[in-house]
Parts: structure tokens; sequence; C-alpha cells
């Protein structure tokens, strides 16, 4: 049997314009996956962060309301920590049309924060002392 060589017209392989342009598509593709990525991690954060500063708040309110804290004052405020990070609050009593409730307004913000934003904001209404007059 003789051996013949044949010789393939076909070339094999990609040329060098086809491996670039598919470099360009997977790197286009990850920028894509890590700016969602981040996103996702930076709104998690945010999200975690406004929750810590709700129960905070509803502490405050409750505190309140089963009067541990028995100075009527008018503002107030305060730090606590929880989530492992400081917390600012502040607290004021307001009037209302009924005689015999107050109102009250709760703002928390982190302490170590850049900007001064407030990530919680919470209303209650208590009942205003016997005897207390406005």
């Amino acid at each position: 049997m003789p051996l013949i060589q044949s010789r393939r017209t076909e070339s094999t392989g990609f040329t060098l314009l086809e491996v670039l342009v598919a470099l360009v598509v997977v790197a286009v593709a990850l920028a894509a996956l890590l700016k969602g990525v981040s996103s996702s991690a930076l709104n998690e954060a945010y999200l975690r962060d406004k929750n810590f500063a709700h129960w905070v708040a509803m502490n405050v309110v409750a505190e309140r309301q089963l009067g541990l804290q028995q100075e009527a004052l008018l503002s107030d405020r305060g730090e606590v920590e929880m989530g492992g990070q400081r917390w600012q609050w502040r607290a004021r009593l307001l009037d209302t049309f009924d005689a015999a409730i107050w109102r009250l307004e709760v703002e928390v913000r982190p302490v170590d924060g850049e900007d001064e934003t407030v990530l919680a904001r919470l209303v209650a209404f208590l009942p205003r002392p016997e005897g207390e007059e406005r």
C-alpha cells in the first residue's frame, strides 16, 4: 500500500482577528457581570444598614412606650450600638390635636457616616401622662 500524503486545502484553527473579537466579547461580558455584582453588594449593605437603623428607632419608641425613659423631654438624642455599628438617634415629642396624646418622631443615622443621611424615620403616638399640661 503506497503512502500518499494528501494536502489539506482547508486551514485549521482561528485567525488572530477571530481571537481578538472573542476576547473583546468575553471582556465586555465580564465587565457587565462585575458591575452587576458590585451593585448588588452595595445595595445589600444599604438595605442592611437601613434595617438596623429601623430597629434602633423601634427600640427608642418601645422604651418610651414602656415608660423606661421617665423624663418627658421634648427633644432627646443618644447613641447606641447595634449590628457592630454605632447609631445616633434623635427623638422629638410634638403636640397633636388631641390633648391626651404626644406625637413621637425618631430619626436614626450612622455615627461614622460621611453624610448626615437619615436612614430611618419613625413616627409613633404616646399617651400624655395624666396631669401634664401642654
